[in-house]
């Protein structure tokens, strides 16, 4: 009885103990001895080169990619030059800054980039900056060098001046630049795009115009009313009158020049924009003639000689061109841009180059 319980024991333990496998032999000697395990194989149909324990392949994790998830901030110094060219008429003034280059905070905002393969994409780029223009380029004859007898007669030079003129103002750009470069900020970038900007500018130029020298020192100034009205209709025709917008109180007095004491009221608004300015020969020629105008007149009519400008352009047309370096100790980038808005506006076409070197540190958001 004994014997019999004992072996039905031993049974259950070959049957049903988890370390044998369901050949009857355990796990281990299958693994270390080679026929059994090669009868196990054939009896789970398996071939000798299948691996019944494949390894997991490892999952390759892209690196995080270096840019903006929304938008980027980039506030820096520019280091520079603006020029603004104003043709007319058949005149052109040259206006730019006093030296040949200026520095100037910046602070930009960069959409988020839209990357159409591993090489081209797209960015929003919003772009403002101020400016203050108070000389001009001027094309003067070139003197003869000390070893030459004579001139060619020909050659001329041009150089920076003074004459008395300025333009101040202000412009905003938004830009989608189309640019050749990857996704990251680790990466060069080279872009062009164009959009619409809003500029404002108030100023004077001169034109070395001869022509309205000439219709003033041939006109009749016996009568003061007759000449004033000659002056309005060559404003008009040249263009200094924008009927469509520009300053209303100016337009209006030199519509109405020579009536009452406008050319004197002139005189004082140009003086407090801060456009009042001197020809020699124009005040010479109307401050000479005592009695017909006062120091204030003759001063408004010498300003008149220039071109004078009140302008706030709304969605004028704009370019930029830009090449960008890769982040630097993971900081600050480089930027080398040329650009900036060209319009029409009283019959002038006014367009502001800005050629710019900047440096900024990216935040992103």
């Amino acid at each position: 009885m004994n014997f019999n319980i004992f072996s039905i024991i031993i049974i259950y333990i070959l049957l049903f103990n988890p370390i044998f496998s369901q050949s009857g032999y355990p796990d281990f000697y299958i693994n270390d001895y080679y026929p059994i395990k090669k009868w196990k194989i054939q009896e789970e149909g398996l071939s000798e080169d299948s691996n019944p324990n494949p390894e997991i392949p490892k999952l390759e994790i892209e690196p995080e990619k270096k840019s903006p998830k929304w938008f980027s901030i980039n506030p820096g110094v520019v280091f520079g030059s603006k020029t603004l060219r104003v043709n007319g008429f058949g005149n052109e003034a040259l206006i730019t800054e006093g030296q040949a280059a200026s520095t100037d905070w910046m602070f930009d905002v960069k959409s988020r980039n839209f990357q159409f393969s591993e090489y081209f994409g797209v960015h929003l780029l919003f772009h403002n900056s101020s400016f203050l223009l108070d000389h001009q380029f001027v094309t003067r004859p070139s003197a003869p060098s000390s070893g030459e007898e004579g001139g060619s007669g020909g050659e001329t030079k041009q150089s920076r001046e003074d004459l008395g003129t300025r333009v101040s103002g202000r412009y905003s750009m938004l830009v989608p630049i189309f640019y050749f470069g990857k996704d990251d900020t680790d990466a060069a970038r080279l872009g062009f795009g164009v959009g619409p900007s809003n500029v404002k500018l108030v100023g004077n130029a001169d034109f070395q115009d001869s022509s309205f020298a000439l219709m003033s020192l041939l006109s009749d100034t016996s009568n003061k009313v007759a000449y004033l009205n000659r002056i309005t209709s060559y404003q008009l025709l040249r263009g200094a009158i924008d009927l469509n917008g520009g300053d209303p109180v100016y337009n209006y007095l030199l519509m109405n020049l020579s009536t009452g004491q406008n050319l004197e009221y002139l005189g004082y608004y140009l003086a407090y924009k801060n456009l009042l300015k001197i020809d020699p020969l124009f005040l010479a020629f109307n401050g000479g003639k005592t009695g017909t105008y006062n120091a204030i007149e003759a001063l408004a009519l010498s300003s008149l000689a220039r071109g004078n400008f009140n302008i706030n352009k709304q969605l004028a047309f704009s370019f930029m061109a830009l090449l960008e370096s890769p982040k630097i100790f993971n900081l600050f980038r480089f930027r080398l841009t040329f650009g900036g808005p060209v319009f029409k506006e009283s019959s002038y076409t006014f367009r502001l180059n800005t050629f710019q070197l900047a440096l900024f540190v990216p935040i992103d958001f």
